[in-house]
């Protein structure tokens, strides 16, 4: 993660890698549907180390971004056990700009129940 990130003068960034792409559960043995395949790294939305010692949040937590019309939310992985989300929303009672999206991800929360 820190060729990603990296401020050290010394230390190539990453903007590539090669990965595997699989369809269905890739932790209980999903299908390989692209093999090798060489990702390039356009833009980083989001991210930082795991922490197991921080507490889990009282609300599910989600991550806003994108571009245009095209707005997602992640869900934003606290600590193990949790799981990956990513949603296509629609964002209504506000104007986003891309640039508002650009700057950093927009925190938002799930109001319909806990964690």
């Amino acid at each position: 993660m820190t060729d990603l990130i990296t401020t050290d003068s010394e230390r190539i960034r990453v903007a590539s890698f090669k990965a595997t792409i699989y369809g269905d559960h890739f932790e209980r043995g999903g299908t390989p549907i692209i093999k090798d395949s060489r990702l390039m790294i356009q833009n980083i939305i989001h991210l930082r180390a795991f922490d197991s010692s921080l507490e889990r949040p009282s609300k599910i937590e989600y991550i806003l971004f994108g571009k245009g019309n095209e707005t997602f939310c992640a869900h934003k992985i606290a600590r193990p056990p949790d799981f990956d989300h990513l949603l296509s929303v629609k964002v209504s009672g506000v104007k986003l700009t891309d640039a508002n999206l650009q700057k950093a991800p927009v925190p938002c929360s799930d109001t319909r129940g806990d964690n």
